[in-house]
């Protein structure tokens, strides 16, 4: 990244302080997504190892749907569905937090960008168009 980047990632900073705690949950979410999404190869082990090639299943298992290959391909195509469902739950909740953290922290620059060029002297803002005002506060 960029050096210039960095420096202004010290402007946000006092921003992103307001929001606290969005952003541990963004974390806390990012986290989770990342031990879940550890847990996606399990229940494809769970068919190879136990079915395909014959193994005996873990006694949790076997407890309760039994050795039958063909509830344990029932738990390997169950175990798929939830672990997707998580990884994609997870994946969604954490992007609706950044995006909130993202919009908010935007606004609340804006506004104080806003406020600051209405304090502006009327010295400064006489060489200058408004509508430029208004686009450096919108796009830069």
């Amino acid at each position: 990244m960029k050096r210039r980047y960095w420096r202004a990632a010290w402007t946000f900073l006092p921003y992103l302080r307001r929001y606290k705690a969005l952003s541990a949950g963004s974390i806390a979410f990012l986290l989770l997504g990342t031990v879940v999404t550890l847990a996606e190869p399990w229940p494809f082990a769970l068919l190879v190892d136990y079915v395909l090639e014959h193994k005996a299943p873990p006694q949790a298992v076997t407890a309760i749907f039994g050795k039958a290959p063909l509830f344990l391909i029932g738990v390997a195509v169950a175990g798929v569905l939830l672990v997707a469902f998580l990884v994609n739950g997870v994946a969604v909740l954490n992007e609706w937090i950044n995006t909130k953290i993202d919009q908010s922290i935007s606004l609340d620059f804006r506004s104080d960008l806003f406020a600051h060029c209405q304090e502006l002297t009327d010295f400064f803002t006489d060489d200058a168009a408004p509508g430029d005002f208004m686009y450096r506060i919108n796009y830069e």
